[in-house]
């Protein structure tokens, strides 16, 4: 385990990694995404995930979010319109260069989140599909302006194979999975969609 920093748009962000032992070439590689008010190392502390990543032989990524000017607490844009830092960008930037530095599979990077973690995972989803393969999110889900605007994004990285721009149509994600505590309805955030879609 190591905290290393990753420059993107000039900002150095942070995050922590776990690279289990013995770590076969072409292993998965799992971004875990915190909730809001939540730091990374806090994170990775409590899900105790590291343990099963070194069974399994897969690494895994804690990014940290940025800090929220109007609350002073860390978390992911998520899609909002209202926010200028790119965390699309910088997440797939980070994967790209950590599949490469550890020689991991892009074929199968995936993505798991928490709350506002799990929001911005949707958007990953949504806006980087060559990069992110699947998605498991915990009591979160779109934003509304992601869901609003799903047939007109343009994803940030493309491959060959994907001629049609409107691409974040949840119909055609095979690998997405949602867990709900509660009623959908108490976790209400920005606008966001909590107990109006599923996923399964």
């Amino acid at each position: 385990m190591y905290h290393a920093i990753y420059n993107h748009d000039d900002l150095d962000r942070t995050y922590v990694q776990y690279k289990p032992v013995n770590l076969p070439e072409n292993a998965p590689l799992v971004f875990v995404l915190h909730s809001y008010g939540r730091y990374a190392k806090d994170h990775m502390q409590s899900l105790q995930l590291d343990s099963i990543a070194e069974v399994n032989k897969f690494a895994v990524c804690y990014p940290q979010g940025t800090i929220d000017v109007n609350t002073g607490k860390p978390y992911w844009t998520g899609g909002l319109p209202s926010s200028g830092i790119d965390d699309v960008g910088f997440l797939t930037g980070l994967a790209k260069h950590l599949q490469t530095k550890y020689n991991l599979d892009p074929n199968r990077t995936f993505v798991c989140g928490i709350s506002n973690g799990g929001f911005m995972g949707y958007t990953l989803a949504c806006e980087s599909p060559d990069v992110f393969k699947a998605l498991a999110s915990v009591t979160g889900t779109m934003t509304g302006h992601i869901w609003k605007n799903r047939n007109s994004i343009t994803p940030h990285t493309r491959s060959a194979n994907i001629r049609n721009d409107r691409y974040c149509r949840p119909y055609r994600w095979k690998h997405v999975n949602g867990i709900w505590l509660g009623r959908g309805t108490t976790y209400g955030y920005h606008n966001g969609l909590l107990g109006r879609i599923q996923w399964v």
